[in-house]
Order: C-alpha cells, then structure tokens, then sequence
C-alpha cells in the first residue's frame, strides 16, 4: 500500500524547530562500555511494536506487540559477550547524530545511548548510523525472542470465546476523525467520517490569517474490503477515552469510535493502532479527492 503524507505530519522534526533546541554533540571520546539503551519501534502498517532496553550490565528486556493477532512475545535474558562488542561498536559516535530526523509516521524508532536520544524514521532521511544501530538492536532481539511463544496483550477478565475475538468485518459504529495543524499562519481543520454502510464525507477548510487553500467537501463509498480493514485497524483501539499528548500548538487528531474517543499529537508514543487508523482514514480520503462521487 502506498503510503502518503499530509500537512502535521513530520512532527518530531518540527518539535526540534520549535523548541530551538541544541544538543551538545562534541564529545569525540571513544564508547568503551555499554550504558542504558532504551529502543522503540513502531510500523503502523504492519501494527507493530518493539521496545526494548538494555542495562549497563548487559541485561535485556524485550516486547515485542503485533496489534492485528493482539499478541505480544517478551523476553528477559542477558547479552553475550559477541552481542556488547557488537553494540559498543554500533554506538561510536552516536553523539554526533541530529536528535531528529524526518519521519511520515510510517516506520518510526526512537534511540537512546547514554542519555542521548535519537528519533527518525526507517526510510531514506535517516543517516547510516541509525538505520545500523537498528540493524544491531534488531538482530539482538530476534536471537533473544527465538522460541518465545506469544501470549495475550491483554489478560481477559473473563473467558473469551473465539467467536468473540474473531476480528471485525464490519464497523461497530460510525467513524469520525477531526484533525487540526496550524503551520506557522492558517490553521488547517480537516473531518472525516465515515458510517457503518461505509459512506466516507470529507471536509477541509483553513481558517485565520493569511493564504487560505479552497474548502474541500468530498464522498466516497469505500469497497467492502476498505471498510473490512478499517473495522479491523480499529478492533485494536485503546478502550474509553485516551490522550496522547502531542508537541504545544502543533498537529493533533481525535478519533471517536465505538464508545471511544481518543485524542493524539502523533508521537511515537500513541499505540501503533491509533496510527494506523489515522493513516487508513487519511488514505481514503485521499481517493475521496481524487475521485468524489
């Protein structure tokens, strides 16, 4: 599926334009030991989650969350002596690196070293470090989760038939997505809903000072499977009411479903389903644009 980007997206790299912030990158000396590592991933395609940590002393958790089987694999072991040289290799320099680099909220990581966080995307923006670094993490995690069962995400209170937990096909309710983003003049509002037949209506306009984009009303009715996939992204959403704070005065996004109503900055810290559902929704009001009925 092809992925695309919208106004508010590439937030983390507005955040460090923002805040002003600096980071002190000159300490050239050599990393002859491991310090804390804490290391998140998330694909909002796939509804994947990685977190991992490592101590100073080599220990090592790991979780790793698949939201469309709500399964999660853990482990807790200790790194080999191969596995320290190799990260302690991986992280020469690490200082030097930007603390942000472009992402599309698409496969984002999130690194920290010594107290030196790094966040990017695994996409063409993110330098080689980076995208070494995580080759290195990942590798570790693979090894130490090989032969790990998956479990629930969740304990249930009660049992749960198979029945209950088959994933949706269609919507339990109707859909409405609000987003906002002020880039530095107009703000631009943006709504989509979209009801159980699964009729889509976009709306769009800008509103404030300065060059206004023309106001956009659009419909679409999404095919079977669109509405399918949405239903199942959505099965995955935090339960009740949620707030995941985003950067002051930069994009943010509600989604109300189902007796929901979660509210998010698109931080890597918001679940990777409340990503996806954004990215499925902005999607296909995409084609909405494209071809109205």
């Amino acid at each position: 599926m092809k992925l695309r980007t919208f106004v508010g997206l590439n937030v983390l790299a507005l955040a460090s334009a923002l805040c002003g912030c600096t980071m002190d990158k000159t300490a050239d000396d050599p990393v002859t030991k491991l310090s804390r590592i804490e290391y998140t991933y998330t694909d909002v395609i796939s509804t994947i989650e990685e977190r991992l940590l490592i101590e100073p002393d080599g220990h090592l958790k790991i979780e790793f969350f698949v939201g469309t089987s709500n399964s999660m694999r853990r482990a807790d072991t200790q790194l080999t002596a191969e596995q320290t040289t190799r990260v302690i290799q991986a992280f020469q320099g690490w200082k030097h690196l930007d603390p942000f680099y472009p992402v599309s909220l698409e496969r984002i990581m999130t690194i920290s070293f010594d107290g030196y966080k790094v966040e990017g995307a695994d996409n063409e923006n993110a330098p080689t470090q980076l995208l070494e670094v995580k080759h290195v993490l990942d590798n570790i995690a693979v090894d130490a989760l090989k032969g790990v069962a998956s479990t629930p995400a969740a304990t249930m209170a009660t049992t749960v038939t198979p029945a209950e937990i088959a994933p949706d096909r269609t919507l339990r309710s109707d859909v409405i997505y609000q987003f906002q983003a002020q880039m530095g003049g107009p703000v631009l509002r943006r709504e989509i809903t979209v009801d159980k037949d699964g009729l889509l209506t976009l709306t769009e306009k800008t509103v404030g000072e300065g060059a206004h984009d023309p106001d956009v009303a659009a419909k679409i009715h999404l095919t079977d499977r669109q509405v399918e996939k949405l239903a199942q992204t959505m099965q995955n959403l935090p339960e009740g009411d949620r707030d995941y704070p985003g950067i002051n005065g930069g994009p943010v996004f509600m989604i109300k479903y189902a007796g929901r109503a979660i509210k998010s900055g698109g931080l890597p810290d918001a679940p990777s389903a409340v990503k996806a559902t954004q990215q499925l929704l902005e999607e296909y009001a995409t084609d909405a644009k494209r071809w109205p009925e």
